[in-house]
């Protein structure tokens, strides 16, 4: 779930474009809750959408999301991210 978030702005060159990243989170999460809510376990849901730390995977996760996908940290933190991501998600899954 998630997407960018459409913007209206005169200082772009087309005049629009699309918010995303770590502004996408909040977001993701209430979409994340609303699925889970109207569905339950009946459907599978991968959260997508301002990931950038193990803390808000497991967020979504506990949310009700199955799986987490990432992209713009990806593209800024590059592939030692995902290494971070686990290690902080393994943390905090054992102390619960």
């Amino acid at each position: 779930v998630a997407n960018t978030i459409p913007v209206d702005d005169t200082r772009l060159a087309v005049g629009r474009g699309g918010l995303s990243g770590s502004k996408l989170f909040e977001n993701t999460l209430v979409m994340i809750n609303t699925i889970k809510r109207e569905y339950g376990d009946e459907i599978s849901v991968n959260a997508c959408g301002g990931i950038s730390t193990g803390a808000q995977a497991f967020k979504l996760i506990q949310a009700g999301a199955n799986s987490v996908q990432l992209y713009t940290s990806l593209v800024y933190e590059g592939p030692g991210l995902v290494k971070n991501i686990k290690t902080d998600l393994a943390k905090l899954l054992k102390s619960q």
